[in-house]
């Protein structure tokens, strides 16, 4: 199931109009091999009973790993600090999700509320992970927080 739906994601990248080094960061395969392989298809979990589109469940999978890629480079730069390079490939994922997403939900749809309200909790997050990286001891209670 991986090879399938990461071919997918790898021409949807590979057709994208970005300098051939950007595209070598979204596919890199040591970023790839070191995370979860259900993420390149993560969709699919959730799509069992529902009437879905063969092709936008494809292009909801990639949308799916797009947005767990920018995540992860804007994760890394929250931790380490600036990097141009991440930045640029966070901020093309998360443009290609949306561009994804629009055409798979329209603009108006509830779906976009959802989102909304998890970037929000996002902001949050990163908040808290600064705060609480501060403090010597972390209580339960915090991390439950963080975590959630």
């Amino acid at each position: 199931m991986f090879k399938k739906y990461f071919d997918f994601f790898e021409n949807y990248v590979l057709n994208l109009p970005l300098e051939d080094s950007l595209k070598n960061v979204i596919l890199n395969k040591d970023f790839i091999n070191r995370n979860p392989e259900f993420y390149i298809y993560y969709p699919l979990f959730f799509a069992e009973g529902l009437d879905v589109n063969l092709d936008k469940l494809e292009n909801l999978c990639i949308a799916g790993y797009l947005y767990y890629e920018s995540s992860i480079f804007l994760d890394k730069i929250l931790d380490d600090g600036f990097d141009k390079e991440k930045l640029f490939v966070s901020l093309i994922c998360q443009k290609e999700t949306i561009k994804i997403l629009t055409d798979i939900f329209g603009k108006d749809s509830k779906f976009w509320k959802y989102w909304n309200q998890r970037r929000n909790e996002f902001i949050k997050a990163t908040d808290l992970d600064k705060e609480l990286f501060l403090e010597k001891e972390i209580s339960n209670s915090k991390y439950f927080i963080l975590a959630d």
